[in-house]
């Protein structure tokens, strides 16, 4: 973009020739203020036209990979431009330059569906990846190369890592429930006391009571406070829960997305769900994201594109520029640049920077 100074008007200057009239300073005067005003609203509109050109500033970008429908995406904390996709039937991708260029990273990986990706929140070249029929594989080098560390037979849907705790790892399976290591894959088990719906379609570790872990299933929301040693559903008001989000400053406070009934919201550690659907036009809600810094800041990923809430899920709007696949299936935050946005969708991964439009207050100018 533009920098603002570029078009921020200069003083001008002419040789004094003589003692001007006061008609004709007033007629100066007036022309120069024209012209400054004039010029300042060049730049904003230049302003504006540049952000909707450059690298997705309030506009979504397709950054790719080309043909790869993305179900599961992340980004580095510690280097902003690396960025993950795990896609269907495509294995990995992994870009290093914000998604100039992409790379397959499929070296040992069992599966080609990869339905879930996680890094490892102290070790970022760690990472796990949910796949189809395969179980979990996982690689320590960023990618280079994957192992195959089970549960054997089983399609996974959702990954989580404590984050405390970081060799302690939740995997949601498609209708075989719960597993856990706490070796960081050496070993599983299933964690499905007081589970009534083994269709796991996500998991989300509360941040700060790491035993509290939370999962969306076809059947609603199941919770369990000790690590997976008894789950209790709380499933008030309701159902098919396929993405879930975890305030991270207020852990009791957790927004659910539905399959057809929008986003509800608990207050309470799931006592109570209520809808906040409020602007919110497509009721599929696939995938839900929480700005770490504003958590009053909440995106939801739907059939029918993206949705942004600053107010805690009270009123949503449409954010939907530049998108031209809306089937939105992961969606992830530049943890340094928290109003960076990356998408993935059917049709690759796409990516955006909400800023705010500088503008300029003007004070009356009386002319004399």
């Amino acid at each position: 973009m533009l920098p603002a100074d570029r078009f921020a008007p200069r003083a001008a200057y002419a040789p004094a020739v003589g003692r001007p009239s006061s008609r004709g300073f007033t007629m100066s005067l007036r022309t120069l203020t024209r012209k400054i005003l004039l010029l300042d609203l060049i730049g904003l509109l230049a302003m504006s036209q540049a952000s909707q050109v450059s690298a997705g500033n309030n506009v979504w970008t397709g950054i790719g990979p080309r043909g790869m429908s993305v179900i599961a995406v992340l980004v580095d904390p510690q280097h902003q431009d690396t960025v993950y996709a795990g896609t269907l039937n495509g294995g990995v991708f992994k870009t290093t330059d914000g998604g100039g260029h992409w790379t397959a990273v499929n070296a040992g990986l069992s599966g080609a569906s990869v339905n879930a990706l996680a890094m490892d929140p102290q070790h970022p070249n760690t990472l796990y990846a949910g796949q189809w029929y395969d179980g979990v594989s996982k690689t320590t080098d960023g990618g280079a190369r994957w192992v195959n560390i089970g549960p054997a037979y089983v399609s996974i849907f959702a990954v989580a890592i404590d984050p405390l705790h970081t060799n302690t790892i939740y995997a949601g399976s498609y209708y075989s429930g719960v597993y856990k290591t706490t070796n960081a894959g050496g070993n599983w088990t299933p964690v499905d006391t007081g589970l009534t719906d083994m269709w796991i379609c996500t998991l989300a570790i509360d941040p700060q009571h790491t035993n509290t872990v939370y999962a969306g299933t076809k059947g609603g929301v199941f919770k369990t406070t000790d690590g997976g040693g008894h789950c209790t559903a709380v499933n008030t008001s309701l159902a098919y829960a396929g993405a879930l989000a975890i305030d991270p400053q207020h852990t009791s406070t957790v927004y659910a997305g539905t399959n057809g009934g929008g986003v509800y919201k608990t207050t309470d550690g799931g006592g109570h769900w209520t809808p906040v659907n409020t602007g919110l036009t497509n009721m599929d809600v696939f995938t839900l994201a929480i700005d770490p810094q504003h958590t009053n800041t909440v995106y939801a990923g739907t059939r029918g594109g993206v949705y942004k809430a600053t107010d805690g899920g009270g009123h949503w709007t449409a954010v939907n520029t530049g998108l031209t696949n809306t089937d939105i299936r992961s969606l992830a935050i530049d943890s340094q640049n928290t109003n960076t946005v990356y998408a993935g969708t059917m049709g690759g991964v796409f990516v955006i920077s909400f800023i705010d439009l500088p503008y300029r207050i003007y004070s009356p100018l009386v002319l004399r």
